[in-house]
């Protein structure tokens, strides 16, 4: 358990903290964003109609939504609170919004990272080998989602919720590594929650059979905004994660990608 508050809290460092950005699923930086890369910065140029802002070339190494681009945005905000700045050559996993004038721009919150960022081990013990699995993970959900033309929307802006423990309790079997399930689930206008489709099964035996059933018993949708309606039957996609038995930490399932 000290592995994983530390995992959290490593990874919600910076400028996260700093802004107080709220954490998000990975999926719902998916849902928000128009562009999502990775990619290498070539040039930083201050933006010469915003402070606020710095223009980047950049060269993209994997793209996994929206459009091949040149060039970006990132409000930079710098001498602020919500400072954020992309240095000439370092390499990130960009998560970005397009804005009126048809510009791709992000920023301290967008859950943009630097994937290339110098760590301290010596403060930090395997600080950086977590950091990458938590990258290299998000980038297998993404890539999976991009080959698979899974569109993750929700029109309706509601959340999935878990009540019960079910994940934790039937995560008791040795995993060879991390691994995800896709889930498409049907709600009601009333927010009943209907059928349950696998887009991505889990591998494990146990897992492809029971994590359904336990997201059938417990799986429940709130309104982020009390006002908001609701407009007829739709569906959302919905990830649960697996993480393996490593060094103290147990073996868990999640709905939140670490």
């Amino acid at each position: 358990m000290k592995n994983i508050v530390f995992i959290l809290l490593f990874i919600a460092s910076g400028p996260i903290l700093a802004c107080s950005c709220v954490t998000t699923k990975l999926l719902y930086k998916v849902e928000n964003s128009d562009f999502i890369a990775r990619a290498k910065i070539l040039k930083v140029t201050p933006d010469p109609n915003d402070e606020r802002k710095h223009d980047l070339e950049i060269e993209i190494l994997e793209l996994f939504k929206g459009e091949e681009v040149k060039s970006i945005k990132i409000f930079s905000f710098l001498k602020s609170s919500c400072a954020i700045y992309a240095q000439e050559g370092s390499t990130w996993l960009i998560f970005a919004r397009t804005n009126a004038d048809g510009v791709n721009i992000f920023g301290a919150c967008s859950g943009s990272r630097q994937l290339d960022r110098k760590i301290d081990e010596k403060r930090y013990p395997n600080a950086s080998r977590n950091f990458k699995r938590s990258i290299d993970f998000k980038q297998e959900v993404l890539r999976y989602l991009r080959d698979n033309d899974i569109e993750v929307s929700n029109n309706n802006k509601l959340r999935l919720n878990l009540s019960n423990k079910c994940l934790r309790e039937i995560a008791d079997v040795p995993f060879e590594k991390r691994e995800f399930g896709l889930y498409e689930v049907e709600i009601n206008e009333d927010l009943g929650i209907g059928k349950i489709t696998p887009l991505k099964d889990f591998a494990n035996e146990k897992l492809k059979n029971e994590v359904p059933q336990c997201l059938k018993s417990g799986l429940y949708a709130t309104k982020r905004k009390r006002k908001e309606e609701v407009e007829g039957n739709f569906t959302m996609i919905l990830a649960v994660y697996m993480y393996k038995k490593e060094d103290v930490q147990e073996a868990f399932l999640s709905l939140h990608s670490l």
